[in-house]
């Protein structure tokens, strides 16, 4: 292993970023923010602390990163473009399971 590392987050990867300087300052030799919000008491473009609470399952946490992520993905969306939505759905799923067995 080469810890801690160099890491660059832009946009919603910045977000990411924090959090992960946050929970883990010891895997981080340096941070650069790129195009990003600060969360805090602004608020956060997208609610991933919602999204990985404990005791969400994986399911639950895909259909609220879709919702969330696109406001024109809605029930409407989703009723009338059903092999899109299979295909997000199954998208961000794989997504889920990258570093399950790994996690930060």
């Amino acid at each position: 292993e080469k810890l801690p590392v160099f890491v660059i987050g832009i946009s919603f990867g910045g977000m990411v970023a924090q959090h992960l300087a946050i929970r883990h300052p010891h895997l981080i030799s340096k941070l650069v923010l790129c195009c990003c919000p600060t969360g805090g008491e602004g608020g956060m473009a997208f609610p991933i602390h919602e999204w990985y609470a404990p005791g969400h399952a994986m399911e639950d946490r895909v259909v609220k990163k879709i919702f969330q992520a696109n406001t024109d993905r809605n029930e409407e969306w989703k009723e009338k473009s059903p092999t899109e939505w299979q295909m997000t759905v199954a998208v961000l799923s794989r997504d889920e399971k990258v570093g399950v067995n790994d996690p930060l």
